[in-house]
């Protein structure tokens, strides 16, 4: 799905097992795109528009939508690690009683290994506090590689 500095997305696509096909509309807020990848037979992977924009029905579409997902893969990064919009978004992702795995992503930005532990350690202990979980999993990830 696109991605970038400005908001990309802004409706909700279900990535689905399938011959080959994008940007099937669904409704007004979801688009389907269909792939020929085995693990898609079990499982959907949404992407929703995120929280954080400008763009106030982005943080609607996401808010609707998370609710009837069964697992969030929780996307920050490391320039700007567990903002105050996140953290705000976390609680209501509590609040909802889901499991929630995060992605730390741009870990290949940071050069020296005791500033990536760093900040994983900031991230972990802020998820940790408000998931109230103490088996939080956290992924340093890069994108780009």
């Amino acid at each position: 799905c696109p991605t970038g500095v400005l908001p990309t997305t802004d409706v909700i696509h279900i990535l689905k097992y399938g011959a080959k096909r994008e940007d099937v509309i669904e409704s007004d807020h979801v688009k389907s795109i269909y792939l020929p990848n085995q693990w898609l037979r079990q499982t959907n992977i949404v992407d929703t528009p995120g929280t954080n924009a400008i763009l106030q029905t982005h943080q609607q579409i996401t808010e609707h939508f998370i609710p009837r997902s069964d697992y969030i893969l929780f996307v920050t990064s490391v320039d700007r690690p567990f903002s105050e919009s996140e953290r705000l978004f976390l609680v209501r992702i509590h609040e909802w009683r889901k499991k929630v795995l995060i992605i730390l992503n741009k870990i290949d930005q940071i050069q020296q290994t005791a500033d990536k532990e760093k900040i994983v350690n900031y991230v972990q202990t802020n998820a940790r506090q408000v998931l109230d979980d103490t088996t939080v999993p956290i992924f340093p990830i890069s994108a780009l590689k």
